[in-house]
């Protein structure tokens, strides 16, 4: 079976050229010899929405592309290019270190899941910033039995490269943004 991911416009591509204006001194420089992965990237804001049980990956809006870049010492670098409707693609952020390693061994751990070993998904990224989470989407290309698999958070509640099916991981969303945010799920008046 498969994991996929779409490929990312060639104008979206382009937008790494700007890479190295984001790199410090002492960075690795990116390698010549390797394409730079691509998975989109779907955001989610407000978390009103999620508080009243809307679908998670519904509201999900796409915001762009997370670029995993090789270099030359074998440390990635991640490279963000946000993508809005009736503007070029920008590059925006790049991130270094210990959060991409993770990111990078989470996508390697999330090939070997038995439900990745027997069905077929498209990879994606699924950020919630204001609870502070960063998940591997698991889109699936034959039922609607998507998959959302936590890498980067603090909330205690999830379990890190554990997958749950949206309607799990909408409950524990919606139940941490209850009691981070409690204002903002009182019904409005």
């Amino acid at each position: 079976m498969a994991l996929v991911t779409p490929p990312p416009s060639s104008e979206t591509v382009r937008a790494l050229d700007n890479l190295k204006d984001f790199l410090q001194p002492g960075d690795a420089s990116p390698s010549r010899t390797t394409l730079p992965v691509g998975v989109p990237v779907f955001v989610v804001v407000g978390l009103n929405q999620i508080n009243r049980g809307d679908d998670i990956l519904s509201i999900a809006k796409p915001a762009g592309w997370r670029f995993l870049v090789s270099t030359d010492f074998g440390q990635p670098i991640a490279a963000d290019v946000t993508t809005r409707a009736g503007a070029a693609p920008k590059m925006t952020s790049v991130w270094r270190g210990s959060p991409i390693q993770q990111v990078v061994s989470a996508k390697d751990t999330i090939k070997r899941l038995d439900q990745v070993q027997t069905g077929n998904y498209e990879l994606r990224i699924l950020r919630l910033p204001e609870l502070r989470i960063e998940a591997y989407w698991l889109k699936s290309l034959t039922n609607d039995r998507d998959l959302v698999v936590p890498v980067l958070t603090l909330a205690k509640e999830l379990n890190p490269l554990q997958p749950y099916p949206v309607d799990k991981f909408r409950q524990i969303v919606s139940d941490l943004s209850a009691k981070e945010f409690p204002d903002k799920t009182k019904p409005r008046r």
